[in-house]
């Protein structure tokens, strides 16, 4: 596995055997490393700065202690697999740690929580599900918008995810491997129903971040002179993404930055809107990467042309934004916990 997969697996593995909430943002970090922060429990909760590996051997012990110690206690360790012997030590040394099978000690005044009888055979698994690339991820996102397209022809579901349509059959096997399909039985047809949506829509999220949404980036702008795009009404084929689309699903939020997904040629909207490159500016413009017309939108978000609210959720929890979180909870509460 890579970084950032070991920590949406070991992630969603806690969520789902303590019922805590827990998030993640990467950051860069010395030698090309990945790294971030791992926030448990609703905001503001517990910050702990995060150091990614595939496994952990003995000899790396204190090297890790010395991390622990530069960040005052607020560290953990995230692997894949940790052997049962460096576990024992690393708890004896007071050293968080989580692997991807759901183990873990973690202790820092506030909150403990130690698990260690989860088996770790099945998650010493090579290679990377094709899930999780950028053309799975947007597979994984119409099947959450829409989990009857599962049952419609190959081509149908290719058309609905916009990737090849070759890919279809691994995308739905992966599904299987990783338990979050099910075979079942309606008026006699063998059909597939979606399981642990949740939890799949926690890692879609995660990897949305740090995987699809960088590659759907065109550029961040600002507008030009008196030109303001706060109150814009956007022609067709522009969609409001982030803060606008969050102040605009739950009326509680006024946007600092604005987020719009395209699907028009740049220089069009750039004119269009009279936006200037500006690496610094407060308008992001990023490519669609749904399929507006077999993607089952809220009537109400359609007229408003904002993106579906799973992308919002996932623009606003990846904005390193605080005042983002609080929005991004309404949002899932009125369109996901139904």
């Amino acid at each position: 596995m890579d970084d950032i997969h070991i920590v949406a697996k070991a992630i969603e593995r806690l969520q789902e055997l303590t019922g805590i909430e827990v998030q993640y943002t990467p950051q860069a970090t010395h030698k090309n490393e990945e790294g971030g922060i791992i926030n448990i429990g609703k905001k503001p909760g517990i910050g702990l700065g995060a150091e990614i590996k595939n496994e952990i051997r003995e000899a790396q012990i204190p090297v890790l202690m010395n991390q622990m110690k530069k960040h005052n206690g607020k560290f953990i360790l995230v692997s894949r697999y940790i052997p049962g012997p460096v576990k024992d030590r690393l708890k004896s040394e007071g050293v968080n740690y989580l692997e991807t099978s759901g183990n873990c000690f973690i202790s820092n005044g506030q909150l403990f929580v130690y698990i260690n009888d989860q088996k770790v055979t099945p998650q010493r698994e090579t290679g990377k599900s094709v899930l999780w690339n950028a053309a799975g991820l947007k597979f994984v996102f119409a099947v959450l918008q829409n989990p009857d397209i599962l049952n419609q022809s190959y081509r149908e579901i290719a058309n609905a995810a916009g990737v090849a349509l070759g890919t279809i059959g691994k995308l739905i096997e992966n599904l299987k491997s990783e338990n979050f399909l099910k075979e079942g039985k309606k008026n006699g047809d063998t059909i597939l129903f979606l399981e642990r949506k949740d939890e799949l829509i926690t890692r879609w999220v995660t990897l949305y971040n740090t995987t699809l949404r960088p590659k759907q980036l065109i550029g961040r702008f600002k507008a030009v002179g008196n030109t303001t795009v706060n109150g814009l009404t956007l022609p067709p084929g522009l969609f409001w993404g982030g803060e606008p689309a969050g102040a605009k699903l739950t009326k509680f939020l006024r946007p600092e930055k604005f987020t719009l997904f395209s699907a028009l040629e740049k220089l069009h909207v750039i004119k269009m809107l009279k936006l200037v490159p500006d690496t610094d500016g407060n308008i992001e413009l990023l490519n669609i990467f749904w399929n507006s017309e077999t993607i089952d939108n809220e009537k109400n978000v359609a007229e408003m042309q904002i993106a579906p609210p799973l992308i919002v959720y996932a623009d606003l929890l990846g904005s390193y934004d605080s005042r983002n979180y609080e929005i991004a909870e309404r949002i899932k509460s009125k369109y996901f916990e139904k």
